[in-house]
């Protein structure tokens, strides 16, 4: 039986002062459970499982998760919804051909898209549904 975490626990864990510290950097959150919250949770085991674990093996040097966790907007007055504002602003200006493939599944895609709020800088509502994935194509 595959256990099915919620699409924004990292999120919602990574704004745990003490605790998220804990959890991402000592017990390797999200890498241990990655498997878990793919779409094929076959697909990141064995070499492929140590491979995401390998780079990040030394506390000192594995903040990069929890600081990506923390960067994911959770209201409109987070700090990285400007930034977002400003790619979409970018990306929707661009004059050439673009296509952006997102995989359906993606933890990020769901916590996006299950906030209205954030709706105004959300990246996946220019996407073009399909089967097993999302398109952004201009």
């Amino acid at each position: 039986m595959q256990l099915k975490l919620p699409p924004d626990i990292p999120i919602w864990i990574s704004r745990m002062p003490v605790v998220s510290n804990l959890i991402f950097r000592l017990f390797a959150f999200p890498q241990r459970v990655l498997h878990k919250t793919q779409g094929q949770s076959d697909s990141i085991i064995g070499n492929t499982a140590r491979a995401y674990l390998y780079p990040l093996r030394k506390i000192r040097e594995n903040q990069a998760p929890l600081a990506l966790a923390r960067m994911v907007p959770d209201s409109l007055t987070h700090p990285s919804v400007e930034p977002l504002r400003k790619c979409k602003a970018f990306a929707e200006s661009f004059k050439g051909p673009s296509e952006i493939v997102w995989g359906d599944k993606d933890p990020i895609k769901r916590a996006f898209s299950g906030n209205r709020k954030l709706a105004t800088v959300n990246p996946i509502n220019m996407l073009q549904q399909h089967d097993s994935f999302a398109k952004y194509i201009k």
